[in-house]
């Protein structure tokens, strides 16, 4: 990590300066300010924005002439992240700043915060700042400094490069025996490692005159000849003497690929275990047996051609199917095969479904499974009927649906109309209209119930000759209306658009005691509105596209101050569930904050 540059404020240099402008004075650091948020540290003013705690226990000295080793500690139990702190004077000047927006450190209850750093002063001499003592301090060691080494890992300290770790013993010996092998030099290596000449050193290895030839093959040294004779001479079995004739047999084997001619004849095989003959199958005197198939014995398949054409026995049927012409039959047990010669499938109905090319005259139609019930067709004096019953015993009809040129009706068994059509398309049903079926959002066109025209469509509810309703105009807003009587006022309940809700009556929020189950008091403050972080930007077009600059909090780090404000699932973007923020919960957390600040306000009042 890079040593971190701090920033000297306005007030901090004054202090530093001495008092003839040639130098710096001392000045000692008395307190540490801690702060969650990230600013810019060119504008702060006397303190640590949004400074949460103050620290007496940290001590330090100066390393280097630019450098200031700093040890913090917090043994108290807070928790919180920590993204940059502050070094006050004893007189309470804020002296420097530093802030970085990932976080330095983060504290958990449990635990104690211990934060050594190197910071280095740009423009000042760090040896004129003093700070307090504590009960440890660990500056880097260096070579004109005491203090702490870190320990080369056996990698660093095989690649001998770092010159800021220390080796240990083992990783000194590891180095060395890596390099020159273990237990290395041997003492009879030392000795010669000893000696001073080229030819000392032959001597000691007992090398004679001859080591001073270059006498290799073809160079009159034959030292490359066994028996008088070059290497490949012992390759030729004609060289051998005292072999015999032939060997004795003995168990042996040997790999396919050296078996002359095997592989090749294996290959012309059929697998027992399936394969495909590229020629004629003939089978003499004998039967091909298919059976087994779907795990049943007495069950067998002849497959023709690709693998979707086959002649199969399933059980007492015979199966026929050809997948190039689509066509799929079954002959069972005491059937009859169908050909062109004994039935014409073009002079018949379709059970399924069919066109028929000439007029169907019948008094009536029936349609439905028997033993269910049936509707019926038919016509009146000057009225074709769709009736439908439970069953058919040849009455009148019960619940029918008649269509006539200007109107169309439905009536229920009693004889009751429940809905009717008009000329005009005026649809009025009696028990109401209901869409079925699901709803998806990211297809209103498909909606159910849909009203549309004027104004892009409404919906109303009528209550006599009042009225409540719903309408949205130019495709991004939505109304909410009330009108007493025919004749009545027009009162406005919202207005939704993208941009906002507006509603004239207001919000009210149920608050009475009677309402409620109290706990306690409220516990969140003046602390926890200091230390929110605030933001201005616009929302991504894919969740809110008006691109209006706004001032926002952040919901992720708010959740982890007042969680009562947070819903961790409150909107759904991208296909995810993501926060979003409850405004009335923020209400009494900001009244709270302004009651601190009037209690201070009040303290400082009379202290004057």
């Amino acid at each position: 990590m890079p040593i971190p540059q701090i920033t000297i404020t306005p007030a901090g240099f004054a202090a530093i300066i001495n008092a003839e402008n040639t130098g710096t004075a001392p000045v000692k650091v008395a307190q540490v300010g801690l702060t969650a948020q990230h600013f810019d540290v060119g504008t702060v003013g006397a303190s640590v924005p949004a400074e949460f705690k103050r620290l007496t226990t940290f001590g330090g000295k100066a390393v280097a002439d630019d450098t200031l080793h700093l040890n913090v500690r917090d043994d108290g139990t807070d928790t919180y992240t920590l993204r940059g702190f502050g070094l006050y004077l004893q007189d309470g000047t804020l002296f420097a700043v530093y802030s970085q927006s990932t976080p330095i450190m983060e504290k958990a209850a449990a635990a104690t915060l211990l934060l050594a750093t190197d910071i280095r002063f740009a423009k000042i001499n760090a040896t004129s700042i003093e700070v307090g003592d504590i009960d440890f301090i660990n500056p880097p060691a260096t070579t004109t400094q005491m203090g702490v080494v870190r320990l080369a890992t056996e990698q660093e300290a095989d690649a001998g490069s770092d010159h800021a770790t220390a080796i240990t013993p083992r990783g000194l010996a590891r180095y060395i025996n890596n390099r020159f092998g273990a237990g290395a030099p041997s003492t009879f290596v030392k000795t010669l490692l000893g000696l001073a000449t080229a030819a000392m050193f032959r001597v000691e290895l007992g090398l004679k005159s001859a080591a001073l030839r270059d006498e290799g093959h073809g160079n009159g040294l034959n030292a490359d000849l066994l028996d008088g004779a070059h290497g490949d001479h012992y390759l030729e079995w004609k060289n051998f003497t005292g072999v015999p004739n032939r060997f004795p047999s003995a168990p042996h084997t040997h790999p396919i690929g050296e078996v002359d001619g095997l592989q090749p004849a294996l290959d012309g095989k059929a697998n027992r275990a399936g394969d495909t003959f590229t020629g004629p199958l003939a089978v003499n005197g004998a039967m091909l047996r298919s059976y087994g198939w779907n795990g049943v014995a007495s069950n067998g398949i002849l497959v023709l051609g690709d693998t979707g054409s086959s002649i199969a026995k399933n059980g007492a049927y015979f199966d026929f199917t050809n997948s190039a012409g689509g066509y799929t039959a079954t002959l069972s047990a005491g059937g009859t095969i169908w050909t062109s010669g004994n039935f014409d499938p073009g002079k018949k109905v379709n059970k399924t479904g069919d066109t028929m090319t000439g007029d169907l005259t019948t008094v009536g139609l029936r349609v439905g499974y028997p033993g269910n019930p049936v509707a019926r067709v038919f016509s009146g004096s000057n009225v074709v009927y769709w009736d439908s019953r439970s069953s058919y015993d040849g009455s009148l009809p019960d619940a029918t649906a008649y269509y006539r040129a200007t109107a169309h009706a439905w009536a229920n068994s009693t004889g009751v109309i429940v809905a009717s059509l008009s000329g005009s398309g005026a649809l009025v049903a009696n028990g109401g209209v209901k869409g079925g079926g699901a709803f998806d959002p990211n297809a209103p066109q498909a909606a159910g119930l849909i009203s549309s025209g004027s104004y892009g469509g409404g919906i109303a509810m009528q209550d006599g000759v009042h009225h409540a309703y719903f309408y949205t105009a130019n495709g991004d807003a939505l109304f909410g209306r009330i009108r007493n009587g025919n004749s009545g006022a027009f009162t406005m309940l919202f207005e939704a658009r993208p941009t906002g809700f507006n509603t004239p009556g207001g919000y009210d929020f149920g608050s009475s005691i009677k309402l409620k189950e109290i706990e306690g008091p409220q516990p969140y403050g003046l602390a926890e509105v200091e230390r929110m972080e605030l933001a201005v930007g616009h929302y991504k077009p894919e969740y809110n596209n008006d691109g209006r600059r706004r001032l926002f909090f952040v919901a992720e780090q708010l959740a982890e101050l007042v969680p009562e404000a947070v819903n961790l699932e409150g909107v759904e973007f991208n296909s995810e569930r993501v926060p979003s923020i409850k405004i009335d919960q923020l209400l009494p957390v900001l009244a709270r904050s302004i009651q601190e600040l009037a209690g201070q306000v009040r303290e400082l009042r009379e202290r004057v």
